[in-house]
């Protein structure tokens, strides 16, 4: 998914990284914050798994 938003973002000449307004004036995430999102995700269900 990560790849994913990556090639997107390339492709579409989309920023990854956003000035802090973006969030603001936008209603979804920018591609930055959508993969920091994921990776905490990730990071979080492999902590699970290892209980």
């Amino acid at each position: 998914m990560i790849r994913a938003l990556k090639k997107i973002s390339e492709h579409d000449e989309i920023p990854v990284k956003t000035p802090k307004w973006f969030n603001v004036i936008y209603s979804h995430p920018s591609i930055g914050e959508r993969i920091k999102n994921l990776k905490d995700n990730q990071a979080k269900n492999e902590r699970m798994q290892n209980i």
